[in-house]
């Protein structure tokens, strides 16, 4: 009973004071809460914008100065060169082909050919000597075979000291022993004959390397030589026999460089040229070639202009005016490079934080979305409960009403009939 009586009381102060409007206002207010919320549950699935960030376009660099180019009177200007500070050589590695193989007829040709060209005085061709049988005689002559015998020298000949140079080199075919000795005789028939013997075995003794390498280093010191008649031979060619040893095949690119160059200069200046090209590899070019080479035609250019007294000094010059001219273009290029490189490093640092930048508007704008997905589930949620909680309530109220109506019309009758009895 006392549920009815709160449940009066509660449909009397409450909804039967306030109007329908207010009921209706209540009503909205819920639909409307629905209505945002699905509003904002709709926005929040739409997946937020990602601002696209465009690298900027690199700025063009800066042109390089010219090529160092020295005039005539800029050499005659020029003061001595300093010494030269040499610098230690940095190796290189070359690769070489394998010879093809021949009979040793064409070998055996081109020593004969040697020796008609080579009247010896001092030495002999063939060594004396003879063999040793470390395991009996009777094991060689039954066998045949090489191992049980051994050549015992007693006396050197030319043709060994050969044939130990061939070794040195691994010339183990007619063919490769005839390209090195066609180098000799190349040479030798360019000097007189009382030196040939001599320098014969000055060739012999500075064979080294491998078949390609000698051959073509006794090529360009022949073409050399041919330049250098005026020179006694002994004067420079054991310094550029062990020049072409020490520097490998850019010994020999210096050596062709300088048989095509000193054709140019007096007859006596020749070694002069053979000895600045060499210091000047070796010193001021770094042992480079190629650089060496540039520089010398460049300066071959100016020698019309220049007294022939005076080339071999002017050439000094000129290499030191073109290194010194040179180094100042490497700087200027350096320069350069370092400014390029610190503007591409500024407009990648600014397109990193562009990129920074459009992502952390991108994570805010989620996290917008998120929220706004939260607020909108929470919204719809609510006001259906609103609308929900309202309409029980008022249903509620209704069938208590209308039960408390029947009541009292039921005792209204019980009434009425008592007061007929």
């Amino acid at each position: 009973m006392w549920l009815n009586t709160y449940l009066t009381r509660v449909e009397n102060k409450f909804v039967f004071n306030l109007s329908r409007l207010v009921w209706h206002i209540l009503v909205t207010v819920a639909v409307l809460a629905i209505l945002g919320g699905i509003a904002f549950l709709a926005w929040s699935l739409i997946p937020p914008e990602r601002i696209t960030v465009v690298k900027p376009v690199a700025p063009p660099k800066e042109s390089y100065p010219p090529e160092v180019e020295i005039s005539l009177a800029e050499l005659e200007r020029a003061s001595p060169p300093a010494a030269v500070t040499h610098k230690p050589p940095v190796p290189k590695v070359y690769n070489v082909t394998d010879p093809l193989d021949a009979s040793s007829s064409e070998y055996d040709a081109k020593i004969k050919e040697l020796r008609d060209l080579v009247p010896l005085t001092l030495n002999i061709w063939e060594g004396e000597g003879h063999w040793t049988y470390p395991e009996g005689e009777r094991y060689w002559q039954f066998y045949k075979d090489e191992k049980y015998r051994k050549w015992v020298r007693t006396k050197e000949g030319v043709n060994d000291h050969i044939n130990d140079a061939m070794s040195r080199i691994q010339a183990n075919t007619g063919a490769n022993k005839a390209r090195v000795v066609a180098g000799y005789i190349q040479i030798l028939k360019n000097v007189p004959d009382d030196v040939r013997e001599r320098l014969l075995l000055l060739l012999v003794e500075h064979t080294n390397g491998n078949v390609d390498f000698m051959a073509e280093n006794l090529q360009a010191l022949a073409v050399l030589q041919g330049e250098m008649l005026a020179t006694p031979v002994f004067d420079y060619f054991g310094a550029c026999l062990k020049f072409s040893l020490k520097h490998g095949w850019d010994g020999i690119a210096v050596h062709r460089l300088a048989g095509s160059t000193v054709g140019r200069f007096n007859d006596k200046d020749r070694f002069g040229v053979v000895t600045q090209l060499a210091r000047a590899f070796e010193g001021v070019f770094d042992r480079d070639p190629d650089t060496l080479s540039k520089v010398v035609t460049q300066y071959i250019q100016l020698m019309d202009g220049i007294d022939p007294e005076h080339r071999v000094r002017n050439m000094v010059r000129y290499f030191d005016v073109y290194v010194r001219k040179n180094d100042d273009r490497a700087a200027t290029i350096k320069a350069i490079d370092d400014a390029y490189k610190s503007k591409l490093a500024e407009l990648d640092s600014r397109h990193r934080a562009e990129i920074a930048e459009a992502e952390l508007a991108y994570s805010k704008e989620r996290a917008k979305k998120a929220a706004a997905k939260h607020s909108g589930g929470a919204a719809v949620a609510g006001g259906i409960t609103a609308v929900v909680l309202v309409a029980i309530l008022l249903v509620f109220l209704s069938i208590q009403r209308s039960v408390r109506a029947i009541e009292v019309g039921f005792s209204n009758k019980r009434l009425h009939s008592t007061e007929q009895i």
